[in-house]
C-alpha cells in the first residue's frame, strides 16, 4: 500500500488510517484567468494525538498562551511513498474537543498555485516596464519605421494611423498626402508595440514565465498594439536647451558674456532684444517652444513652427540679464540670432549686440510609457486569450502553459474504457447548444467603423461575427476589450486609380480616444 504523509513547516503530522484525502485539481474554466484556480482539498481530519497537539501548539485550549495563529496559513507539502506530490499551505479550519479531550483537527489544503487575476489585480499597462524601447523622436526616425525595424530591432514602428487629421490622395487640399501642403508630416504618426513584448514586460513585473508554444508563433509576434491615449499628437519629452551663442558682434563687450550665455546691461532708459529661430531645411514644421528669461524668470514664451522671434523691451532703468532657451518635443536643427538695442542718457548713445548661433540641435525622445492606452493588465490577458481561443495551463506558482484550445485537445490520448463501463443502465442528456453565438470587438466610433456598423443596420461592426440558430439554448458570447479598426486603401481622386497606400483613420465628427487596437 502506498503510504500517505503531510508535512508543515517540515514537520510529519500524525493522520487517521483510513481518512480519505481528496485534492480537486480541475481544468474546466482554463480559459478565464479567474478561473485557473488552485489544488485545494476537502477538508480532513487528523487525531488529536501528542505530536498534533504540539504541531498547532494546543490551540483548542484557552488557558495556554497560544502562538498558533490559526488565521495564517502554513506552508506544507503532501508525500506519496517518497515523491511530494503537492506544495502548498495548510488552513486550520476547526477543532473538535470531546469532554475536554481533544478528539481531532479539521484541515484544508491549498496548492501555492494563483490564478493569475489575483497576481495582476487592478495593476495597468503602464506599470510594466518598457523604458528600453524609448527611442528619438525625429522625422528620419519615425519615417523610416513605417517601413524598416530600426527601432528595438521592430518591437516598435510607426503605422500610417492618425488621429488628428485626414489622410486623402489626388483631393488637392490640405488632406492629399500627394501634395507639399499635405503631406504626412511625422508629428501626424504615433507608433505602434509588439504584442510580444508586452508578453515579456509582464513576465519580468510579475516574477512569471509563459510557455512559448503560442507567442512563439508569427500569428502572435506579428501582432502589434497602437499607442493612443490623446486625441492630440502624442506626448512626447523635450528639455529646455540654452542657446549658444558662439559668435558675439558688438561694439560693447559688457553685453555679452560668453562663459553663461547671457546678455547683461543697466542704465539704459530703453533696450529692445529680439530673439530669432530660423529652423534647418527640413525642420521648417518642426514645432518649438522659445523663451526669454529675464533675471532668472521666463518672461516671454512662444510655441510655433518656421522662422519666428520674439522681444523684450525695457524702459525702465535697472540692471537685465537675459538668457534665451528653447525646447522641441522632436528633433529639431536651428539657427538663431540675439539682437539687443540700447539708448543711454544724458549723454545719448545707441549700443548693438549681435549673437550668433549658426546651428544647434534638439533630441526629442519618445517615452513608450507615456503612450499606453488605458488597459489593465488582467484586460490585456483575458482579451488575448479570448480572442485567440487560448487555454492557461498552471505548471507550478510561476509557470504557466499557454497554448490554442486545439493543441490543447491534441496532446489528449484516446484511452478504451469499455471494459470498465456498465452498460446495462444508460443515460442519454441533450447536448448544450447554443442559439446564438457573437464575436463582438467593442464598438468603435471612428467615422469609417461607424458607417460599415450602419451599413449592416447598426448592429454588427467591422470584424463582428454573429450566427443564430432555431433551436432551444443559451447565448454564447466572445467580446475582448479590443477595438478593431476599419483601415482604408486611398484612392487618388484625380485620375480614379486605387493607390498601394493603406491607412488607418482613427478620426470621428468629435475627439475620439480608442479601446486599445491590436492589428
Amino acid at each position: 500500500m502506498i503510504s500517505v504523509a503531510i508535512y508543515i513547516n517540515g514537520k510529519k503530522l500524525d493522520l487517521f488510517g483510513d481518512e480519505t484525502i481528496e485534492i480537486n485539481s480541475s481544468v474546466q474554466k482554463i480559459n478565464d484567468l479567474g478561473k485557473v484556480f488552485t489544488e485545494y482539498s476537502q477538508s480532513f481530519t487528523v487525531p488529536g494525538s501528542d505530536v498534533n497537539n504540539k504541531m498547532f501548539k494546543h490551540y483548542y485550549n484557552v488557558d495556554i498562551n497560544n502562538s498558533f495563529n490559526a488565521n495564517m496559513r502554513q506552508p506544507a507539502f503532501i508525500e506519496i511513498g517518497t515523491y511530494t506530490f503537492k506544495v502548498g499551505v495548510i488552513q486550520l479550519n476547526s477543532v473538535s474537543v470531546k469532554k475536554g479531550k481533544i478528539s481531532f483537527y479539521t484541515l484544508m489544503f491549498f496548492g501555492n498555485l494563483k490564478n493569475l487575476n489575483d497576481l495582476f489585480g487592478d495593476d495597468e499597462l503602464s506599470v510594466l516596464d518598457f523604458s528600453h524601447l524609448d527611442h528619438p523622436y525625429n522625422e528620419q526616425t519615425v519615417f523610416k519605421a513605417t517601413r524598416e525595424n530600426n527601432i528595438s530591432n521592430g518591437s516598435i514602428y510607426y503605422p500610417l494611423i492618425s488621429s488628428i487629421r485626414n489622410f486623402e490622395a489626388g483631393t488637392l487640399n490640405s488632406n492629399d498626402i500627394l501634395t507639399n501642403d499635405g503631406s504626412i508630416n511625422f508629428t501626424d504618426l504615433k507608433p505602434a508595440i509588439q504584442l510580444y513584448e508586452i508578453i515579456k514586460a509582464t513576465e519580468v513585473k510579475y516574477g512569471v514565465s509563459f510557455t512559448r508554444t503560442f507567442f512563439d508563433r508569427a500569428i502572435f509576434t506579428k501582432l502589434y498594439m497602437w499607442l493612443h491615449n490623446t486625441e492630440e499628437k502624442m506626448k512626447v519629452l523635450g528639455n529646455y536647451e540654452y542657446i549658444d551663442m558662439t559668435v558675439n558682434q558688438s561694439d560693447d563687450p559688457i553685453f555679452f558674456n560668453a562663459a553663461n550665455n547671457t546678455v547683461t546691461y543697466s542704465g539704459f532708459s530703453q533696450a529692445n532684444t529680439t530673439f530669432l529661430v530660423i529652423p534647418s531645411p527640413g525642420f521648417e514644421n518642426t514645432e518649438y517652444t522659445f523663451t526669454i528669461e529675464v533675471n532668472g524668470e521666463n518672461v516671454i514664451t512662444l510655441s510655433s513652427e518656421g522662422q519666428s522671434s520674439i522681444e523684450f523691451s525695457s524702459t525702465v532703468i535697472r540692471a537685465y540679464t537675459l538668457k534665451f532657451k528653447i525646447k522641441s518635443a522632436a528633433g529639431f536643427q536651428f539657427a538663431s540670432r540675439i539682437s539687443t538695442f540700447g539708448l543711454k542718457f544724458p549723454n545719448p548713445h545707441v549700443y548693438i549686440v549681435n549673437a550668433l548661433n549658426p546651428e544647434q540641435t534638439l533630441i526629442g525622445g519618445v517615452s513608450i510609457n507615456d503612450q499606453l492606452p488605458k488597459l489593465k493588465v488582467t484586460e490585456f490577458f483575458t482579451s488575448l486569450i479570448r480572442t485567440h481561443n487560448l487555454v492557461i495551463i498552471p505548471i507550478d506558482s510561476t509557470h504557466f502553459e499557454i497554448m490554442p484550445l486545439d493543441d490543447w485537445y491534441s496532446k489528449g490520448k484516446i484511452i478504451n474504457i469499455t471494459g470498465n463501463i456498465d452498460s446495462d443502465v444508460i443515460g442519454i442528456k441533450k447536448p448544450n447548444v447554443y442559439k446564438e453565438i457573437f464575436f463582438k470587438y467593442k464598438s468603435s466610433g471612428t467615422i469609417l467603423n461607424e458607417k460599415f456598423r450602419t451599413n449592416q443596420g447598426g448592429e454588427i461592426g467591422y470584424g463582428d461575427l454573429k450566427a443564430k440558430y432555431d433551436v432551444d439554448g443559451s447565448d454564447f458570447s466572445i467580446d475582448p476589450n479590443f477595438e478593431n479598426l476599419l483601415f482604408e486603401r486611398l484612392r487618388n481622386n484625380t485620375n480614379g486609380t486605387t493607390t498601394n497606400i493603406q491607412v488607418g483613420k482613427s478620426i470621428a465628427n468629435s475627439g475620439y480616444i480608442d479601446h486599445p487596437i491590436p492589428f
